[in-house]
C-alpha cells in the first residue's frame, strides 16, 4: 500500500481489542438455507415411509429431488469461509485493523488521523425494539489518507463540513460492541477519540391493531395451507403448502418486529386482495340472487354457501390491513426503525 508505513495486514499487539463484524449476507443465506434443508429433509422422509403415486420410479425421483435441496440447503455452510467469511476490527496501540482472511484487509494508524467518531446510543430506561445503527467515522489528517488507503474507498462519504471525505464504518445494532468499542478506543486513540453518545428513551409498546391483525393473519394462512395440502393429498402440495407457510410466517415475523417495508407491502396486499374477494363475493351474490346466475337449487342456500366463504376471506384480509394502516401503527414502526 503506497505511503502507508504500516502492512495492510500487520498484526495486531497482544493487548488488542477485537471485534468480530458480520455481513447481513449471513443472516439471509442461513434463513434460506434451513429453509431448503428442512424441506429436502421432509420430502425424503415422505418419499420412503409414505404412500405414492407412480411406483418405484417416481419415488426415486422424488428422493433424488429432495437430496438436491437438502445439499442446497448446507451450501450456505460451504460458502462460510469464501463469502461469508468472518472479518473482526481490531484496535491497539498502533491504530486500527480490519482482519480479512479472503478480502482486502488495512491498517489505520491513529496519527493518520484528525479524529474518530464513534456513534453510539446511550439507553435511558428501557428502551422498546432496535436502537439506532452504531458507526465509526475516520477523519483524516491529510488529504493524502485517501490514495494511502485506496481499498477504503467504499466507505468514503462526504464530510458534512465540506473538508473532504470521511470514512464511515456501520457496525450494526449489537449493543455488546459498545463498551469494548468504546473502551478500546479511550485507551488507545484517546487525543483523537470523540466518543457521541444518542440518548435512546423508552419508546412505546406495541399497538394492540399489530398485536391483534399478525396473529389472526398468521392462523388463518396455516388453517388454509393446511386445509388446501389436506386436499391435494400429495407430496407437491404439501411441499408447496410449508414452502408459503414460511415465506408468509418471515413476513409476519417482520411487522411484528415493526419493519416499515413489511408493513406497507403488507397493507397493499390485504386491502388490494380483500378488497377484490369481497367485492366479487358481493357482485356475484347479488346477480346470483337476480337470477342472472343460478349457482343452487335453494336459492339464498346456494349463494351463501359459493360466495360466503369468498366475503369472509375478503373481511379477514380487508379488516387487518385497514386495521395495520392506521397512525399509530405507522408511527410505532418509524420509532422502531430508527425512521
Amino acid at each position: 500500500m503506497p505511503g502507508d508505513a504500516s502492512p495492510p495486514d500487520a498484526s495486531p499487539s497482544p493487548d488488542a481489542v477485537s471485534v468480530r463484524i458480520g455481513s447481513l449476507r449471513t443472516r439471509f443465506l442461513f434463513t434460506t438455507g434451513a429453509v431448503f434443508f428442512v424441506l429436502g429433509f421432509y420430502t425424503v422422509f415422505y418419499s420412503l415411509v409414505g404412500d405414492m403415486e407412480g411406483g418405484a420410479d417416481s419415488r426415486a425421483v422424488s428422493i433424488l429431488f429432495g437430496i438436491a435441496m437438502a445439499l442446497l440447503g448446507l451450501f450456505p455452510a460451504l460458502l462460510w469461509w469464501w463469502v461469508i467469511r468472518p472479518r473482526r476490527l481490531v484496535f491497539d496501540a498502533a491504530g486500527l485493523h480490519r482482519i480479512d482472511p479472503r478480502g482486502a484487509p488495512w491498517t489505520v494508524r491513529w496519527e493518520e488521523l484528525e479524529r474518530i467518531t464513534f456513534s453510539f446510543p446511550q439507553l435511558v430506561g428501557r428502551p422498546k425494539g432496535p436502537v439506532p445503527m452504531m458507526a465509526l467515522e475516520l477523519h483524516p489528517a491529510d488529504a493524502s489518507f485517501g490514495d494511502q488507503h485506496p481499498q477504503m474507498e467504499r466507505w468514503s462519504v462526504p464530510s458534512p463540513d465540506g473538508r473532504g471525505d470521511v470514512y464511515r464504518l456501520p457496525l450494526g445494532r449489537k449493543r455488546k460492541f459498545i463498551e469494548p468499542i468504546d473502551g478500546a478506543l479511550s485507551s488507545f486513540a484517546l487525543p483523537v477519540y470523540r466518543p457521541e453518545g444518542r440518548p435512546v428513551h423508552a419508546g412505546r409498546g406495541r399497538p394492540l391493531k399489530v398485536a391483534v391483525s399478525v396473529p389472526f393473519l398468521a392462523v388463518a394462512w396455516l388453517v388454509g395451507m393446511v386445509y388446501g395440502a389436506m386436499q391435494t393429498g400429495d407430496l407437491g402440495g404439501a411441499a408447496i403448502a410449508v414452502v408459503w407457510v414460511l415465506a408468509i410466517g418471515a413476513w409476519l415475523v417482520r411487522v411484528w418486529a415493526g419493519g416499515p417495508t413489511a408493513i406497507g407491502f403488507l397493507i397493499t396486499a390485504c386491502t388490494s386482495l380483500g378488497g377484490v374477494l369481497l367485492g366479487a363475493a358481493v357482485l356475484f351474490g347479488a346477480m346470483q340472487l337476480g337470477g342472472v346466475m343460478d349457482v343452487g337449487s335453494d336459492g339464498m342456500r346456494g349463494a351463501i354457501e359459493v360466495f360466503g366463504p369468498m366475503a369472509l376471506a375478503g373481511l379477514a384480509l380487508l379488516v387487518p390491513g385497514r386495521l395495520l394502516a392506521r397512525p399509530d401503527v405507522r408511527e410505532w414502526s418509524a420509532e422502531r426503525s430508527g425512521g
